[in-house]
């Protein structure tokens, strides 16, 4: 009997998502921006709290020939002062997709375009994760 329940627990254990594991991270694929160009224009915060590795892909839409995209974090998504800075992009190619990886025990990410997107075209930013 306790062969057959130490099994049958085994079972159940590994059956429980491993999101919902201490410790445990599903990987995630979040568009931040979609089609944006204005100055200061700032995604939702996204609560990792992991320890990831992840790439923002900033993708130019139409003509670009200016602009700044920055990956912020801070330590929770409701934060409202000045979020630090983790990677800077200045998407100045148009119909160009630019990656920046990076690795880190992040909390809470967003994305901000920092200087207006010039020359009429957008961006579309787009954060992707997976665990270390």
């Amino acid at each position: 009997m306790k062969t057959v329940l130490t099994t049958l627990l085994c079972l159940v254990a590994l059956t429980i998502p491993v999101a919902a594991q201490e410790g445990g991270f599903t990987r995630f694929d979040r568009v931040m921006l979609s089609a944006q160009s204005v100055d200061e224009t700032t995604s939702a915060g996204f609560p990792v709290n992991e320890n990831v590795a992840i790439v923002l892909f900033v993708q130019t839409n139409g003509t670009v020939s200016s602009g700044q995209v920055i990956l912020e974090e801070a330590n929770t998504s409701a934060y409202s002062g000045t979020w630090s800075i983790v990677a800077t992009v200045n998407p100045t190619a148009s119909n160009a997709v630019t990656a920046v990886h990076q690795r880190g025990a992040w909390r809470s990410l967003r994305v901000r375009i920092n200087t207006v997107i010039g020359g009429g075209g957008t961006i579309t930013a787009t954060l992707v994760g997976r665990p270390e």
